[in-house]
C-alpha cells in the first residue's frame, strides 16, 4: 500500500464515522441531501458510506421515507462497550444516592481528551424532571459541568478550549464574551463549584463540582446536580454543593483506576 492509499483509507474511515455522529441522537432518521449539506460529502461519497454501513447493519434505511437512522447493531455494541466499561457499578450507587437525597437528577461527566461528555445518570423522584441526553458533547462555556473543568485548566488551555466549541448564546443568561467567562471561571475556582442558571437551557438550572484525579488538581470529570430553574432557586442549588463533593472525592477514588478512564 502505497501512502496516497493509505491516506484516502483515513480519510474515509473519518468521513464514515462523520455520518454515525451526524445519525445520533436523531430517531426520525436523516436523508441524505442533510448529510450532503451539513457534511460537506458529494452525495456518491455519502451513498457509499451508507451503503457499507447498511450492509454491516450498523444503519439503517426507513423504506417509507428514504432516511437513514442508526441501527440496533450500532446501539448494542455501544451498550456492551459501557457495560463492560462498569460504569454502573462503579458509579451508579454514588449517584443514585444523590439522587434519592435531593430528587433531582445527577449526571457524571468525564473529560476525554480536550471535550467533556455525560456518561451516566440517576433520576431524582419528582414528577417533573429534566431530560438531559448521554453521549452528547457539552458546549463547556454554557454548562456547570464544563465550567467545573475549565476552571481548573490553566487560563490559555480553558480558553483555547472554549472558543474552539463556541461561545453560542444559548439562552439570554448564556455567557458569550471571553471577559465574562474568564470572570466566571476564577468565580469557580475560589468558590469550589459552578453554576448553570438558565444558561443552556431556559427553565433549567445546575450546579457542578469537579472530580480530581487522585487527590491532584486534574480534574477528570464533574458531578452535576439540575432541575427545573422554579424549584432550584440559587440557594437551594448551593446547598447542594457540599453532599456534591463528598460523592465527587468518592468518585475520584473509584475513576482513576477503572477503565472507563484508561
Amino acid at each position: 500500500m502505497n501512502v496516497i492509499e493509505g491516506i484516502g483509507r483515513v480519510a474515509t474511515i473519518e468521513q464514515a464515522m462523520a455520518v454515525l455522529e451526524a445519525l445520533s441522537g436523531q430517531p426520525e432518521g436523516v436523508a441524505i441531501a442533510e448529510l450532503e449539506r451539513d457534511l460537506g460529502l458529494s452525495k456518491s461519497a455519502l451513498s457509499r458510506i451508507l451503503a457499507t454501513l447498511q450492509r454491516d447493519r450498523y444503519v439503517s434505511k426507513d423504506p417509507a421515507t428514504g432516511r437513514f437512522k442508526l441501527a440496533h447493531k450500532f446501539m448494542a455494541l455501544v451498550l456492551r462497550h459501557i457495560d463492560t466499561l462498569g460504569i454502573d457499578e462503579l458509579c451508579g450507587p454514588i449517584l443514585r444516592k444523590i439522587a434519592s437525597q435531593s430528587g433531582e437528577l445527577v449526571e457524571l461527566a468525564l473529560v476525554e481528551h480536550e471535550e467533556m461528555r455525560y456518561i451516566a445518570r440517576a433520576e431524582g423522584r419528582h414528577r417533573v424532571r429534566v431530560i438531559s441526553p448521554l453521549g452528547v458533547d457539552i458546549p463547556l462555556h454554557a454548562y456547570a459541568a464544563g465550567k467545573a473543568w475549565l476552571a481548573y485548566l490553566p487560563q490559555e488551555d480553558a480558553l483555547r478550549i472554549a472558543l474552539e466549541g463556541g461561545l453560542q448564546k444559548l439562552t439570554k443568561n448564556t455567557i458569550a464574551t471571553i471577559e465574562a467567562l474568564q470572570k466566571e471561571l476564577a468565580a469557580v475556582r475560589k468558590q469550589g463549584f459552578a453554576l448553570n442558571l438558565e444558561e443552556s437551557d431556559d427553565g433549567i438550572s445546575s450546579v457542578a463540582v469537579p472530580i480530581f484525579a487522585g487527590g491532584r488538581r486534574s480534574v477528570v470529570g464533574a458531578l452535576t446536580l439540575a432541575g427545573p430553574a422554579y424549584r432550584l432557586p440559587k440557594p437551594k442549588l448551593t446547598a447542594f454543593v457540599s453532599g456534591l463533593q463528598e460523592a465527587a472525592l468518592e468518585l475520584s477514588q473509584v475513576l482513576p483506576n477503572s477503565p472507563i478512564l484508561n
